[in-house]
C-alpha cells in the first residue's frame, strides 16, 4: 500500500470518529431527540406518577432526564370555592423557577400531545396573546390561567 493511501485511510478514520463523537455528545447535551417544540411542534401533556400533569414542549425523550419547556399546570385553589382548579404558568412561584422542567423519565407514567384546539392549549394562547382570565370550562368547575 501506498503511503499517500494510508495517510487518506486515517483521515477518513479520524473524521469518521470525530464526527461520532461530536453527535453523541450534541445528543448528550440537549441536541437529542426532540418530540415536539415551541417551533411548530404539538404541546403535550405529561403525566407523573404523584398525579401531577403538566403541559409544555418536551424534548430529550430517549434519554433518562426528559426535558420540558414554556410549562404550565393545574393548581387547586385554597382560598377559593372547593374544587376550583386554577391553570398556572411556570415561573410566578415563589421560589422563582426558570421556566424549564427536568424530569427523571421514571417518574413519568405516559405523555399525549395535545390537539390544538384543545381547551388548555385556547387558554394559554389567549393568555399569551394578553387575555388573561379567559376560562377552560367544564374542568372541576373552571379554571382561570394566573
Amino acid at each position: 500500500m501506498s503511503k499517500v493511501f494510508i495517510i487518506v485511510l486515517i483521515l477518513l478514520v479520524v473524521g469518521a470518529l470525530s464526527f461520532a463523537g461530536y453527535r453523541y455528545y450534541a445528543q448528550d447535551r440537549g441536541g437529542g431527540s426532540v418530540v415536539a417544540g415551541e417551533k411548530g411542534g404539538k404541546r403535550q401533556a405529561v403525566f407523573l406518577t404523584n398525579g401531577q400533569v403538566y403541559f409544555g414542549y418536551i424534548s430529550n425523550t430517549d434519554k433518562q432526564i426528559v426535558t420540558m419547556r414554556d410549562i404550565y399546570y393545574f393548581k387547586k385553589d385554597t382560598v377559593a370555592t372547593e374544587g376550583q382548579v386554577s391553570l398556572v404558568k411556570l415561573g410566578n412561584e415563589m421560589h422563582g423557577p426558570e421556566d424549564v422542567m427536568y424530569i427523571n423519565r421514571d417518574h413519568i407514567l405516559f405523555y399525549e400531545d395535545m390537539r390544538d384546539d384543545a381547551r388548555i392549549n385556547q387558554t394559554i394562547n389567549n393568555a399569551k396573546n394578553g387575555q388573561e382570565g379567559s376560562q377552560v370550562e367544564g374542568i372541576q368547575g373552571g379554571s382561570s390561567v394566573q
